[in-house]
């Protein structure tokens, strides 16, 4: 099976610097694994798939794919105020692409 990948963007972002740092700052413990996580709407529809063949999630900055992560996981968010949401769960390492 061929790898499956997710594309999303980066907003409030400048450069691949600042998104490194805003990364570091916000590291979770994923089943003792750190990792950070991306909030989106929706869980993708291949989820299943895409961490069967190790997909990864690529980060788009001012109009660029500039960098990947490798996806963990996926986590449902229950808030309040917002409703449900997705958490896609990466690796800390940020891969320039």
């Amino acid at each position: 099976m061929q790898q499956i990948n997710i594309i999303k963007l980066v907003v409030g972002i400048d450069d691949l610097d600042d998104f490194y740092k805003w990364q570091q700052e916000h590291v979770y413990d994923y089943d003792g694994i750190p990792a950070n996580a991306v909030r989106t709407r929706y869980q993708p529809k291949q989820a299943e798939d895409i961490l069967k063949t190790s997909g990864s999630i690529y980060r788009v900055i001012k109009n660029r794919i500039l960098c990947r992560q490798k996806i963990l996981g996926f986590e449902k968010l229950e808030t309040e105020d917002n409703g449900t949401h997705c958490l896609i769960m990466t690796e800390t390492d940020i891969i320039q692409t």
